[in-house]
């Protein structure tokens, strides 16, 4: 879940992230008919205040994906004080999900009327997040 989140959320030329769909939308209102330029404009530019708002939590996200959970082996399990030490709070990550959905859901209403939902992976996620606790618990028996 934080890997997605640094991969959705964390500038890099070379992905498809938020901050560059948001570039893709001001350099073609015209793929979206429902809503005029300058309104886009006014959207765009409060998304960019949001994102900016949530920061410092995504480059925290980053940082766990490129120092922990990039690398997550026995080590990890054996040691949970690697992980521990700088924690990330998930309630504040699924905001920060709900945040960009909802971003994406009104630029997907401006283009076609389209919704996207987590409901379809969200069974997948509890299920992983299960996982890494019985395998730390199993850890300390």
């Amino acid at each position: 879940m934080d890997s997605g989140l640094a991969k959705l959320a964390v500038v890099d030329k070379d992905s498809i992230t938020i901050e560059y769909l948001l570039d893709a939308a001001i350099y073609t209102p015209s793929a979206f008919p429902s809503i005029s330029s300058e309104e886009l404009r006014t959207v765009i530019a409060q998304h960019r205040k949001q994102l900016e708002k949530l920061r410092p939590l995504i480059e925290s996200v980053r940082e766990q994906r490129d120092r922990v959970i990039a690398h997550l082996d026995r080590k990890h399990i054996n040691d949970p004080a690697i992980i521990l030490s700088n924690p990330v709070n998930m309630t504040e990550v699924g905001q920060c999900f709900e945040t960009l959905l909802q971003m994406v859901n009104l630029y997907g209403g401006y283009y076609d009327g389209s919704e996207f939902s987590f409901d379809p992976i969200e069974h997948r996620v509890q299920a992983e997040i299960g996982y890494l606790i019985t395998l730390m618990e199993s850890a300390y028996k």
